[in-house]
């Protein structure tokens, strides 16, 4: 029996196409399901970027102001104590305001015109 020789694009040419196995609709809601939490997740990280951008930035004299301004109702024990709170959390510890203040902390009566050390908070805070 003689082989014969064929030509590879014959041998090409006779073969049956490629045919992949028909999907179930089972394997079709999954991969519905993946390809929604994949676009979720890439909506999530591009929100996440942008929002680094584009997220609006408080102003710390616009909080300094809130805080002096809600020191203000309270009793003056509490209102001292809120100013050296402050005081010392915003300034250095030599500025003006700030030895008063915490000065004023440990004598029982503090003798100090919350008012007008409140303005020299304001003023020393920039706000």
């Amino acid at each position: 029996m003689a082989v014969t020789a064929m030509d590879p694009a014959d041998l090409a040419a006779a073969l049956r196409p490629i045919r992949w196995p028909i999907p179930t609709e089972a394997e079709g809601y999954a991969d519905g399901l993946l390809a929604f939490g994949l676009g979720l997740l890439a909506a999530l990280a591009v929100f996440g970027l942008l929002r680094l951008f584009l997220a609006r930035r408080a102003d710390p004299r616009r909080r300094l102001r809130q805080e002096l301004v809600a020191a203000r109702g309270l009793a003056p024990a509490e209102r001292l104590l809120a100013l050296a709170r402050l005081a010392a959390r915003e300034l250095p510890a030599q500025a003006a305001p700030r030895p008063a203040l915490e000065a004023a902390l440990y004598r029982p009566d503090a003798g100090l015109d919350l008012d007008a050390e409140e303005r020299r908070l304001a003023r020393a805070l920039g706000a």
